[in-house]
């Protein structure tokens, strides 16, 4: 019986012995498993901001030409807008132009008028001052002076 309990203690020694292997190999693998995880997590995150980073990069590339697309949309908008501003300045100064020339043609042409309704109020001034002199003898002579319109001697003016 004691080589019985002699040969159990030491079956015992050995799964104990066996136990604290199976202890250690799984304490090493943890410490193998913690060390991997810990490496694939700095590599995983060195990749994400690589990623990030070249994310970054390609949307600032995008944001770039999205900026330089909508500067030449602005400046070709920019150019049309002078262009039609100096076409109506143009058309202004044309316009200024025709206005000037019309109120010269318009000076003129009062001009012309005051004269004429001067010469015919002076033309009218000597037909009455005329008609009151004008006397028709009796054969019908008037002295070498024709009789004014009796229309004309009455004020109005003739046509």
């Amino acid at each position: 019986m004691e080589a019985l309990l002699k040969q159990e203690m030491a079956h015992v020694r050995k799964l104990e012995k066996m136990l604290e292997e199976e202890r250690e190999s799984k304490n090493a693998l943890i410490q193998q498993h913690r060390q991997e995880i810990d490496e694939l997590h700095r590599t995983l995150i060195a990749q994400s901001k690589e990623q990030m980073q070249q994310g970054l990069k390609g949307s600032v590339e995008q944001m770039k030409l999205e900026i330089e697309r909508v500067q030449r949309e602005a400046d070709e908008l920019l150019k049309k807008e002078k262009a039609k501003n100096k076409r109506l300045e143009k058309e202004k100064d044309e316009w200024k132009q025709t206005v000037e020339k019309e109120k010269v043609k318009m000076r003129k042409l009062v001009k012309v008028l005051a004269v004429r309704e001067r010469e015919e109020l002076q033309l009218h001034q000597n037909v009455e001052r005329g008609s009151a002199s004008t006397t028709v003898s009796v054969n019908g002579s008037s002295g070498g002076r024709i009789a004014p319109n009796v229309a004309t001697a009455r004020g109005s003016r003739p046509k």
